[in-house]
């Protein structure tokens, strides 16, 4: 008698064996990516300092009580509404108590983005439902996700909540595609969480569970609930959070609408090779799928940025990576062609991978100016590269300087060493015109002036007039490093001038704007940048 066939798209114990496998796979590049974030923590690999540390703080925060509160400078972050923060901390919390913050951060980051993989594994059985060697395919894909230069730097980049949603938007396109309405309506507030302006991610996607026949409820649900997410959080939420019109806040400074400049903006070098580096390694299967749309906000955001495509719109890339699996997943599956179109792709990422269009792309901050120009920043054009993790007199002398200050001490410190003080009660970004940054306990100056993001940094040859000032306005010094100042308040109140003073030695842009440039006198060159984008 002849065993039964199994019913299509039903688990076997190869199918059982292939998502342990897989889960396997992905429990193991995890570990690597928190590795990788350890190495670019250890070595001061940052995109962008003031950022990590202010995203580190705000998670804190929610367990104190401060809900999307920005206690380093409360200028214009946090300007969104990242509800996930609220479910995202106990994990994190937990974890932190065994790990330490910084190691819990990267496995909860590492994690949710490796989420995507397993996400894949049930798009590809549902959509090769009855296809020989689905299990294969299914593995091929999971690869394909795990190597894309994309979620890998999604990953590795500065943590902001939107980078992680690239799993749970997978997991919502698989639950629309294999009609769990209820579900999907679950996973959609799931998403939402991450941040209010994902909804231009679930409204086309409800559009298309509509328009192909789902349920009225079901498509309307969809797009009624993101819809209304958005303008309650950008309407109602946002403004008891920040005083600043959330277009402002938003669309015009991250894209800067000139209508004579968008046509310029398509094709300028580093979007064009943003694109490529998110579609290339799935050789544009997307583009034949009308799913796919919901990755479309994400890539105009990067093809229409005032500025060229670097290392801090890296966040924005999260929707348009999981649109461009999902897309070619959907594209290929139930094909005879489809175990080679998976193959294929997994070729053209690891070919991607030693190109200066991958990992030089979307893994480091230097593709506006294009490797090797910076010898610091900009002759590291991959994380697997070993100057990725190299360490300098720099990185050992922040080490110190954070040991040397007492947890429950407030702090006022320059960008490069915000992350090594957070997260701590009171922590002030160091000359920012809205925190009282003169009356903190502990001043930490580096003069390495590496500037990424919109914080203040020194060069070296700003250091001797601010520990002057300093000095006079009632801090003594307590330690000199290489690199760097430690300063301790003496006993009593600070001078009242003091901030004014220390404001004016800021060194300033060509343009006007405070920004960690080269002042007269520093030794380090300028690292100009666009726009800081949100």
């Amino acid at each position: 008698m002849m065993p039964a066939t199994p019913a299509p798209g039903s688990t076997t114990w190869r199918g059982t064996g292939a998502m342990v496998a897989t889960a396997l796979v992905t429990g193991l590049w995890v570990a690597l990516l928190v590795w990788l974030q350890w190495a670019r923590y250890d070595a001061g690999f940052h995109y962008e300092w003031e950022d990590d540390a202010l995203s580190h703080q705000l998670l804190w925060n929610v367990g104190r009580g401060d809900f999307f509160e920005n206690s380093i400078h409360p200028l214009h972050r946090p300007s969104h509404v990242e509800a996930a923060l609220l479910w995202i901390w106990p994990i994190w919390s937990t974890l932190a108590s065994f790990l330490g913050p910084w190691p819990a951060l990267w496995l909860v980051k590492a994690a949710l983005v490796a989420s995507g993989a397993l996400a894949t594994v049930l798009l590809v059985r549902h959509e090769g439902r009855g296809q020989p060697r689905v299990e294969r395919l299914a593995m091929v894909w999971a690869a394909v996700y795990l190597a894309l230069p994309g979620t890998i730097a999604l990953a590795v980049s500065t943590f902001r909540p939107v980078a992680l949603a690239v799993g749970p938007l997978l997991f919502l396109l698989w639950a629309c595609r294999a009609e769990r309405w209820r579900l999907a309506l679950v996973l959609a507030a799931l998403v939402l969480s991450f941040r209010e302006d994902l909804a231009l991610a679930v409204v086309p996607l409800g559009a298309v569970a509509w328009w192909r026949g789902a349920p009225r409820w079901a498509g309307l649900g969809l797009i009624g609930l993101a819809a209304t997410w958005f303008v309650v959080a950008t309407q109602v939420v946002m403004p008891l959070i920040i005083e600043q019109d959330y277009t402002q806040t938003v669309v015009v400074k991250n894209l800067g609408f000139h209508a004579g400049a968008l046509l310029g903006r398509l094709v300028e070098p580093t979007h064009l090779l943003g694109a490529l580096a998110i579609l290339g390694p799935v050789l544009f299967l997307p583009l034949t799928r009308l799913e796919s749309i919901m990755g479309g906000a994400s890539l105009a955001a990067v093809m229409l940025f005032d500025g060229g495509f670097a290392g801090n719109l890296l966040h924005f890339i999260a929707p348009a990576v999981a649109a461009a699996v999902g897309g070619a997943v959907i594209a290929s599956c139930g094909r005879p062609w489809a175990m080679r179109a998976a193959l294929g792709c997994l070729a053209a990422t690891l070919l991607v991978h030693v190109t200066p269009t991958g990992l030089a792309l979307v893994a480091t901050d230097c593709v506006h100016n294009g490797p090797p120009k910076d010898p610091w920043m900009c002759d590291v054009w991959s994380p697997f590269d070993p100057a990725f993790r190299a360490r300098g007199v720099e990185d050992a002398d922040r080490d110190a300087l954070g040991a040397l200050i007492p947890p429950e001490a407030s702090v006022t410190a320059t960008g490069n060493l915000l992350p090594v003080l957070t997260p701590r009660a009171t922590l002030w970004e160091y000359g920012h015109d809205d925190v009282p940054f003169a009356t903190a306990d502990y001043v930490a100056l580096d003069g390495v002036d590496r500037y990424a993001g919109a914080g203040r940094y020194l060069g070296t040859g700003d250091l001797a007039p601010h520990q002057r000032a300093l000095t006079d306005g009632g801090y003594a010094l307590v330690k000199r490093f290489d690199s760097g100042l430690l300063l301790m308040k003496r006993h009593g109140a600070p001078s009242p001038t003091l901030s004014a003073t220390l404001r004016a030695l800021m060194p300033r842009r060509p343009d006007g704007g405070k920004r960690g440039t080269r002042s007269p006198g520093s030794d380090v060159r300028d690292h100009e940048r666009g726009p800081a984008p949100q």
